[in-house]
């Protein structure tokens, strides 16, 4: 079966990953006196995304000095010069440790007594027509109900 494109969807997907500033890119030299369009961190920013990788690594590998970020010419010219120049891909960056699973975040680690309790007040909720514990704030239980509930809330 052909499945169809949809159209709308691929246009809205590409307005919603759009850049939001577009850098002009003039190959002819800038003429003196005329004014930056981009301050020197966003150009940086900018070649460095061109070229896939971080701003940091252009300037600590030497590939970018103070000298290009003030004068800040074409960044597909500076794209281009920097990989004629004995390119080498960036290492990938260092990924961080993933967090530690919160302690105690199952039944299985808990206490006896308040498995037994939250046994006994959920099979007494989901039975009795009288008790409404599903409501957030205005919960209503039966006798039976109230004291198994402040059972299983002292567990």
């Amino acid at each position: 079966m052909r499945q169809r494109l949809n159209l709308p969807a691929v246009a809205a997907y590409l307005r919603g990953t759009a850049p939001t500033a577009i850098a002009a890119d003039h190959t002819s030299p800038r003429q003196p006196g005329a004014p930056q369009t981009l301050d020197a961190a966003r150009w940086l920013e900018l070649l460095a995304a061109v070229l896939g990788c971080s701003p940091e690594w252009l300037t600590g590998t030497g590939r970018i000095t103070a000298d290009d970020l003030a004068e800040r010419g074409s960044i597909a010219a500076a794209a281009r010069l920097i990989r004629s120049y004995s390119w080498e891909s960036p290492p990938p960056p260092a990924r961080s440790p993933p967090p530690d699973p919160p302690a105690n975040t199952s039944a299985a680690t808990r206490p006896a007594a308040w498995l037994a309790a939250r046994d006994a007040y959920h099979g007494h909720i989901m039975g009795c027509s009288h008790c409404r514990a599903f409501l957030p704030r205005d919960a209503y239980h039966c006798p039976t109900g109230a004291s198994l509930r402040r059972a299983y809330d002292a567990a």
